[in-house]
């Protein structure tokens, strides 16, 4: 049986397989092993094809499963997640906590179309970025 640091290192590997965005991104969840659950409705802070991070007030446990619905560019990707990780957030902050979930069910369609979403953010902050240094003199060139 492997030890908790060797787990860890691997939770740690699977989450950097895939490049992640800043983005506020509206979300819908509800507990996945709960029978009539009330939906709850946020906002992530940061997404990759394998999770996201986003704050609520709602108190969830580690290791939970939420089924989550998050909109992008007006598809709607639904997927069941685990909560690994949970914070308090200050006292000044909007809400009390800050989640950081993995993906547990997510179809391939859907993982690939936030791999595409991620992708085309950066190319965009990129070039403007470059055209910010460089001028845009160059978008016609």
């Amino acid at each position: 049986m492997e030890n908790k640091e060797e787990e860890n290192n691997k939770e740690y590997e699977q989450r950097r397989n895939f490049y992640r965005i800043y983005r506020q991104l509206p979300i819908q969840f509800e507990f996945a092993d709960v029978e009539d659950p009330e939906r709850q409705h946020g906002v992530t802070q940061n997404i990759s094809a394998s999770g996201m991070l986003f704050d609520h007030d709602y108190f969830l446990d580690i290791n939970s499963n939420i089924k989550i619905s998050i909109e992008i560019e007006e598809t709607t990707i639904q997927a069941v997640a685990t909560v690994i990780d949970r914070i308090e957030l200050p006292k000044s902050a909007k809400n009390k906590y800050r989640y950081r979930i993995n993906f547990k069910k997510i179809s391939p369609r859907y993982q690939d179309f936030i791999v595409e979403y991620v992708w085309k953010q950066q190319l965009d902050e990129s070039k403007n970025q470059f055209y910010a240094k460089y001028g845009d003199g160059l978008k016609n060139s």
